[in-house]
């Protein structure tokens, strides 16, 4: 039994690949935000009086504010500037039922056995061990 060599790939394929696996992080992470579903709370906690203490910030914290730049005025917005958790039930329910359609309608991964076989040997082992495989793309 041959031992299988994968396909090399090209720089510029490698290349290809990287710059969409970024974009695609970026996006993932970036779309939501614009979107206004991730990110900063919606709304800022405000207080009455503005002082360090009312802030609840000890002196040491205080002076590291003051070595930025901030007074207790402009440091305010961001202190309370509090991330509030709500959960969206109906999406939580409608993502986690799409979920498990999707993962229920993907066929078994190959066995060991039949991973180390030949490619001729591998397709006839799956359509024999589990049936005729169901694609999941």
């Amino acid at each position: 039994m041959s031992r299988y060599t994968p396909p090399e790939q090209s720089k510029a394929g490698q290349v290809f690949d990287i710059v969409v696996v970024v974009v695609a992080i970026f996006v993932a992470l970036w779309l939501p935000l614009k979107l206004g579903l991730a990110g900063a709370a919606k709304s800022i906690d405000a207080l009455d009086a503005k002082t360090w203490e009312a802030l609840g910030q000890n002196p040491t914290m205080a002076s590291i504010w003051e070595k930025l730049g901030y007074t207790p005025e402009t440091a305010h917005d961001i202190i309370q500037n509090r991330f509030h958790y709500v959960i969206d039930w109906p999406t939580l329910i409608i993502m986690a039922a799409v979920l498990i359609g999707y993962s229920s309608s993907c066929s078994a991964p190959p066995t060991a056995s039949t991973a180390t076989s030949s490619t001729k040997n591998s397709t006839t082992n799956n359509a024999k061990d589990f049936g005729e495989a169901r694609s999941c793309g």
